[in-house]
């Protein structure tokens, strides 16, 4: 009976049997990974949430990472980590477990002391142990620091001197710190400590509180961009801030330049200087935001000292009496600009001239009344600016002589005690490049990229021993076609080129790609492969063709005729696409140098992409159109590419006139000189030689 009960091998539910048990462990195998893949990130999610709170209450500049690029012993528990958390102002290093440890037993770098003290030397060193850098002597003895495998060691955050634990002393712990190798660079605590009093008391003689501190003292203002070209903006802007003071160090995606520069008016007049970390488009930007803060500081600087002492009631006193008298007065201007003459001349006889009042019936006026109701209006406007004098002599009177100066920026701003292009809080600006083209940077000789070939240390020993001098900056005004009175005109500033034609193709393309995916666009490498793919698609669609037969082209207002070509650039700096100077070419031709600082322009054309890759290649010249202290460029049919220091845009028919605007105070590093700036520095001097 039992034999007959038990199933047959090879029945039907044995078979069902094994297959549920191959279904079972393959939904384990499958799903089991899944469960684990799914509770580590719910793991590594709280783990994040929790370190973004430590960090939000933390004084540090937390940064969490998962490798560590050199042996690391965490600062609390003294053991070894892979990976953990690192403060980018101190440098403290620690594992994940001990943030809250580090938190209450380490403090930070203070930007300004917390005690009112006005002495600027009594700041004692800042102590941490353990992970100095690599290759550093111990201020004691000499002899190398950091070389036991174990938390070791003491490390200044401010002056970044060394000491063994064996060397370290009661003495050196009270000892004052003297900032070290960069102290021609730092703002001191003590020193902000000093001016936040000084404000309290409505004193702003800053020069006597700098003068203590030497007249070598340049403090060095950093603006980086973290996302230009490779995104090493975020790692620089830390190595910064552990070498000098955080207050100093500044991301423009965070905080704007034309904020962060305001830190100049607390600097003593012609010594700050600043460092832009980011491309070409990121020193126009902050370029742009210099010349915003010539006179809006210089203007505030004086309404401020000379109203310091004034009540705060009797300053809004004076504000609605003259907000009252404007508007009198404002009235009384309308009623007679009503009745104001008219004068009508026939044909070329100015002499006899008819005087008609608007909405009056009478006949002509004479001359003697035409000249007796001018002067009621002039009168008028003494009144008003007699009235503005008494209490804002220093504001208005140089805005109400603007009116009838004859030469508006020197009569008007000399007034207000301003001297129009006066440079005194107007800081000196160094590029360290992390763009794509970067020929601005490699014009004022900082080399045409930065990797981290250098440490960040030697960017700042280079940055103290640049010399200072002028960039032309250049007004680029776009008129539309047929809309002179409907539309305010595009205006532009330019610092390296304008273009017109292939160039300005595939700059317009390539930014067309990367506002749609900024993150594919991050290697210098591969964006240049992508102009390089645009510029040979237009090797043979010839987009830019007849270009001659499309424009028209006056120097300093004398037409030129143009040959068969493809692109037009206006060039203020020598460089170009990249490295390439355009203007000086090769071969037998001399020419002079382009300078960024003659007021002159250099015009040149090309005659398609194919033509650019061959000059940028040094196999060809570009056809030199000329120099000239103004361009004009009539744009008469059709939609051509456009672009002004690599921003491009799509424009219709215009008129493009360039005209000089200003100058910038830039830094020039002559330790970074090219093979062409070599040559072409020797061809210059054999030109001068020979003439």
């Amino acid at each position: 009976m039992e034999a007959e009960r038990r199933p047959a091998p090879g029945s039907p539910s044995e078979g069902l049997f094994a297959d549920g048990h191959l279904i079972l462990w393959t939904l384990c195998s499958v799903l089991l990974p899944v469960f684990i893949t799914f509770w580590c990130s719910l793991q590594r999610s709280r783990r994040q949430l929790h370190r973004r709170d430590i960090f939000r209450k933390s004084k540090h500049g937390w940064r969490d990472t998962d490798l560590f690029s050199q042996p690391t012993y965490c600062c609390v528990c003294a053991q070894h980590i892979l990976q953990g958390a690192f403060c980018d102002c101190c440098g403290l290093r620690v594992d994940e477990g001990c943030l809250r440890k580090a938190d209450k037993r380490f403090q930070c770098k203070e930007i300004m002391l917390k005690n009112d003290t006005k002495v600027l030397d009594a700041m004692p060193h800042h102590w941490i142990r353990g992970n100095v850098p690599l290759c550093s002597y111990c201020m004691v003895c000499k002899q190398q620091c950091g070389c036991q495998p174990k938390l070791c060691d003491y490390r200044c955050i401010w002056c970044q001197k060394t000491v063994h634990d064996e060397c370290m002393k009661n003495s050196l712990k009270n000892e004052k710190c003297d900032f070290g190798e960069f102290k021609n660079l730092i703002i001191p605590p003590s020193y902000l400590t000093s001016i936040n009093q000084m404000r309290k008391d409505k004193k702003t003689d800053y020069e006597v509180l700098a003068s203590k501190l030497g007249k070598q003292w340049t403090p060095l203002i950093i603006l980086a961009n973290s996302r230009s070209g490779t995104n090493m903006g975020e790692g620089l802007l830390g190595e910064f801030r552990i070498l000098l003071n955080p207050v100093q160090v500044f991301d423009v995606t965070k905080t704007p330049p034309i904020k962060a520069l305001q830190l100049c008016t607390l600097l003593p007049y012609y010594s700050a200087r600043v460092l832009v970390c980011g491309g070409d488009g990121t020193v126009g930007w902050v370029l742009d935001a210099v010349d915003d803060m010539k006179i809006k500081v210089l203007v505030f600087k004086n309404y401020y000292r000379r109203t310091s002492k004034i009540n705060i009631l009797y300053i809004y006193i004076y504000i609605w009496v003259l907000l009252l008298f404007c508007c009198c007065c404002c009235f009384f201007l309308r009623y007679s600009l009503a009745l104001s003459p008219r004068l009508e001349c026939s044909g070329a006889d100015t002499a006899n001239c008819n005087l008609h009042f608007s909405g009056s019936s009478h006949p002509p006026t004479s001359a003697y009344k035409v000249a007796e109701t001018i002067g009621v209006r002039y009168h008028a406007w003494l009144i008003f600016v007699f009235f503005v004098e008494t209490g804002f002599h220093h504001v208005a009177w140089a805005a109400v002589k603007l009116l009838g100066s004859s030469d508006p920026p020197t009569l008007a701003s000399q007034s207000a005690g301003i001297t129009w292009g006066q440079e005194k809080y107007i800081p000196q600006v160094a590029v360290l490049p992390l763009g794509t083209g970067n020929d601005l940077s490699n014009t004022l000789g900082w080399g045409t990229g930065y990797a981290g070939e250098i440490p960040v240390a030697q960017v700042l020993r280079n940055v103290m021993e640049a010399d200072g001098i002028k960039l032309d900056r250049w007004k680029v005004q776009v008129t539309n076609k047929g809309y002179y009175n409907l539309r305010k005109p595009k205006e532009f500033t330019m610092n390296n080129y304008f273009s017109v034609g292939p160039d300005a193709l595939m700059a317009l393309n390539f930014h067309a790609h990367r506002e749609k995916a900024p993150s594919l666009f991050s290697s210098r490498i591969l964006n240049k492969a992508v102009y390089l793919f645009y510029g040979t698609k237009d090797c043979l669609v010839q987009e830019c063709k007849d270009l001659n037969k499309k424009v028209e082209l006056e120097l300093d207002g004398e037409r030129v005729a143009l040959p068969s070509l493809e692109g037009i650039i206006v060039l203020n700096i020598g460089y170009w696409g990249g490295g390439c100077r355009l203007w000086e070419g090769m071969g037998d031709e001399t020419y002079p140098l382009a300078r960024h600082d003659d007021g002159l322009l250099e015009v040149v054309g090309v005659y398609g992409s194919f033509h650019c890759a061959q000059i940028q290649v040094k196999l060809a010249n570009p056809f030199r159109i000329g120099q000239a202290h103004t361009v004009r460029l009539i744009l008469k049919c059709s939609m051509m590419p456009m672009q002004v220091d690599g921003e491009p845009w799509a424009q219709g028919p215009c008129t493009v006139t360039i005209t000089h605007k200003t100058h910038a105070m830039m830094l020039y590093f002559s330790g970074e000189q090219t093979d062409d700036d070599i040559s072409s520095t020797s061809d210059q001097e054999d030109i001068k030689a020979t003439e």
